[in-house]
């Protein structure tokens, strides 16, 4: 079941405008379309994100092709700029909501931007060794609760970060992660 169907049978409010979170205009009208639905924006969650190597043995630089970087940097990076940029535009054309506040910005991403990986090995011995360690089964046994995340993991996180009572906290990364990045 689709997101916004999930929603709408559990007696809220949603509504799904298909958006290519590279294109500006696109953009532009998602926000558009949301504020004449629901009248405003207060919240933005940016969750959209691709991994195109995923699954598969990392490639050098000089190896990526220059279609699958712009596809990465446009989902992973442009998309944030650019649904942040229409959102906070019309965000201070808002009224303060009660909390004399005018929306919240929510970034989420996996916990590669703060583990990455090493591909200095590529061509080495240990190579097969660094494959393995990706897998998905050796991310459940190097987890300190042997196991993976699910998506409703985030949802009380989120829940709490666009609430008045996270209102002095900004601009940090919140690893929501099971202990992963503890380690």
């Amino acid at each position: 079941m689709a997101t916004d169907e999930l929603i709408r049978k559990n007696g809220g409010k949603a509504i799904f405008v298909k958006t290519d979170v590279s294109n500006a205009k696109e953009v532009e009208e998602l926000v558009t379309r949301a504020v004449i639905q629901f009248g405003r924006i207060d919240v933005l969650v940016n969750n959209a994100g691709v991994s195109l190597e995923a699954g598969q043995p990392p490639v050098r630089i000089h190896q990526t092709s220059e279609e699958r970087w712009d596809t990465t940097i446009s989902v992973n990076l442009k998309s944030i700029f650019l649904t942040t940029k229409y959102s906070i535009a019309q965000m201070l054309k808002q009224e303060k909501n009660e909390d004399s506040d005018r929306g919240w910005i929510i970034n989420i991403s996996s916990i590669l931007g703060i583990v990455g990986g090493y591909t200095v090995h590529t061509e080495t011995a240990i190579f097969a060794d660094t494959i393995k360690m990706h897998s998905k089964e050796d991310i459940r046994a190097k987890h300190p609760l042997h196991g993976t995340g699910k998506p409703q993991d985030i949802v009380g996180a989120a829940i709490f970060l666009a609430s008045a009572e996270a209102r002095w906290i900004t601009g940090v990364n919140l690893p929501i992660d099971g202990g992963y990045t503890a380690q």
